[in-house]
């Protein structure tokens, strides 16, 4: 391909490969049949990471700002900037630039609430209460003939709701046995240490094992594999496991939240 350069009063003038408008980057898009927003999704990961990066550096797995307030940031700071004219560039990306703005808010919310970084996507956005950020677009798309304010807020509660009992069905049985539904209760505070329990994702044999980190996936009780749900009913080792008949007891009110919560930070600080 031929490149051709401008002089100008001495200046030298080049082609480039995009173009920024009114806050939106456009790539070269001569041979699409839509408008190429690659570079401008690109700019959007790059800034939202050297954000997340500040505020992370400021914030650790058992210290600093309480998860509430991480995800309140996120919604009020970064959701907005990444958000900035997705009514003209949503259409118009890929399946793979709509997966890489998932992956992102997936990436911030799970080091929001403190998850392993292998929780699904599923229970992260549903312990946040949010949408997917390809899911949150859609809706807004959808509705934005509804002009009635209050009319469009619960069309877009609505849609959301669906949205989060879909991500409900799609979560692991481990969830489920603690949250009856998709919907949880605001008393309910993630951490690092109930965030292993309620997705299994922790120091548990059973993940272990899974993850290449121990030779068996077996208690050393000698009475069950090793998951969340045997230390916390079943395991002999743990004086806790007759004050909850099931999972989800442990989240049906706030004051078993509580005691559920210290069993975790106990369990994860000396008996791993």
């Amino acid at each position: 391909m031929t490149v051709y350069i401008i002089y100008h009063s001495n200046h030298q003038i080049s082609p480039s490969d995009s173009i920024k408008i009114l806050g939106l980057t456009f790539g070269n898009h001569r041979h699409l049949s839509k408008l190429n927003f690659s570079p401008h999704i690109n700019n959007i990961v790059d800034k939202s990471q050297r954000i997340c990066r500040i505020l992370f550096a400021l914030i650790g797995n058992t210290w600093g700002l309480p998860c509430k307030k991480r995800i309140n940031l996120y919604k009020g700071m970064i959701r907005p900037a990444i958000s900035y004219g997705y009514q003209i560039w949503f259409n118009q990306i890929n399946k793979s630039q709509i997966k890489k703005i998932d992956s992102l808010q997936y990436r911030i919310l799970a080091k929001s609430i403190q998850a392993y970084c292998s929780v699904s996507e599923n229970i992260v956005h549903l312990i946040c209460s949010l949408p997917k950020l390809s899911d949150y677009f859609h809706t807004h798309l959808i509705t934005k003939h509804i002009h009635d304010y209050h009319l469009k807020a619960i069309e877009v509660k609505n849609i959301e709701n669906l949205l989060l009992l879909k991500y409900y069905n799609g979560s692991n049985d481990t969830f489920k046995k603690f949250f009856v539904s998709p919907f949880i209760p605001n008393y309910f505070r993630p951490n690092f240490y109930n965030i292993q329990f309620i997705s299994n994702h922790g120091k548990f044999n059973q993940y272990l094992f899974k993850i290449g980190k121990s030779s068996s996936p077996l208690c050393p009780c000698g009475r069950d594999i090793q998951c969340s749900i045997h230390i916390l009913l079943s395991c002999h080792n743990f004086s806790y496991r007759n004050l909850f008949s099931n999972a989800k007891d442990c989240i049906a009110t706030k004051q078993n939240f509580n005691i559920f919560n210290q069993f975790c930070k106990e369990y994860c600080l000396n008996y791993s």
